[in-house]
């Protein structure tokens, strides 16, 4: 045994990575990921527990560990769009004044 594993097991140890069991530490950011803050913000200033709800819903989502998500926010727009754009009750104003035929 030489007299620098006891250091690199040290740093294993106390590295993000043993806690999380990732190879990501805990303030690397994944390009085109965001956290729930995000998510909720592009959402319309939405809360961390509205994004929770909406995972309990099946909002996609890449789980890192067992209190790390991110989110892709192409997906998460789609999602949103395909789940919640069809409660529109009907044409805007502008739209049904435009199809009244001129008298």
């Amino acid at each position: 045994m030489s007299p620098h594993d006891g250091v690199v097991k040290r740093n294993l140890i106390d590295s993000p990575e043993a806690a999380t069991g990732t190879k990501l530490a805990a303030n690397d950011n994944l390009p085109g990921f965001e956290d729930k803050r995000a998510v909720g913000a592009m959402a319309g200033g939405m809360s961390v527990r509205w994004v929770d709800g909406q995972l309990m819903k099946g909002m996609p989502h890449l789980k890192l560990g067992p209190r790390r998500v991110r989110f892709d926010m192409e997906e998460v727009r789609a999602w949103l769009k395909q789940k919640y754009a069809t409660q529109r009750h009907g044409p805007a104003l502008k739209e049904t004044a435009k199809a009244k035929p001129a008298a």
